[in-house]
């Protein structure tokens, strides 16, 4: 009963032949090139988020966007452990599942994981408070603020 929808602005014949390769009906899949200012009303069409990055040593500090603007949406998500700060994010909030090794076994279970997550009651508003919390500009802002302060008491 499960679709894909995938929102992507490039490759999308590149993406057909790699849902192709994995025996991926295309009857259950949908790719769609959505501009930027309609992404949040397309991603509200999503009860799950996945996104991969290539693991290298620049992910270890990278802070995906793709988290972000899916948990602002109220959307829980999957995503490969080892880039930024993603894990503690995602385990301490109970918003998101990581998969640490991308074997069949661990593929299967981490989207099981993140199905049942996706029916607890809150999940959405969970999501939503993670992101206010990490991601918004007032907590950015406030950070920041208080970075600045200590380097002049210090100074």
């Amino acid at each position: 009963e499960a679709r894909l929808l995938v929102l992507n602005h490039k490759q999308h014949d590149l993406i057909r032949q790699r849902l192709a390769a994995y025996s991926v009906p295309e009857n259950v899949v949908t790719i769609r090139s959505v501009p930027y200012e309609d992404m949040a009303e397309a991603m509200s069409q999503m009860d799950a988020g996945i996104f991969f990055y290539k693991q290298t040593f620049a992910q270890v500090a990278r802070a995906p966007t793709r988290l972000g603007e899916f948990l602002a949406c109220g959307i829980p998500c999957l995503t490969n452990a080892g880039v930024g700060d993603v894990q503690p994010l995602l385990e301490a909030a109970r918003v998101g599942v990581l998969l640490n090794e991308f074997t069949s076994a661990q593929q299967l279970a981490a989207v099981r994981r993140l199905v049942a997550l996706t029916g607890e009651p809150g999940i959405q508003e969970r999501c939503v408070q993670v992101a206010r919390r990490h991601f918004s500009m007032a907590a950015g802002v406030h950070a920041y603020d208080q970075i600045y302060c200590s380097l002049a008491r210090a100074g």
